[in-house]
């Protein structure tokens, strides 16, 4: 069964960079997560050139949710 990649999008916005190499998150956004003022985040550049913007305070369920994919993929691979 293949997942629809479109139900991983939950909110879909368009930001800009000011002069300075500031990017403002979108409201939308910024409500969703509960982001305030001076939030932290890790950034990551993928190799399709995404830039992933990861809140300080979700990396820790970001990173077990790749890892529960990582597994899945690994046991398919193995099953073969």
């Amino acid at each position: 069964m293949k997942k629809n990649p479109k139900k991983d999008i939950t909110c879909f916005a368009s930001a800009t960079i000011g002069q300075r190499g500031q990017i403002v998150i979108p409201v939308e956004i910024r409500k969703k997560l509960k982001i305030k003022n001076g939030g932290k985040f890790i950034v990551f550049l993928t190799s399709s050139d995404a830039i992933v913007f990861v809140p300080v305070n979700h990396f820790g369920e970001v990173v077990s949710n790749l890892n529960k994919k990582l597994v899945k993929l690994r046991r398919l691979t193995e099953s073969r």
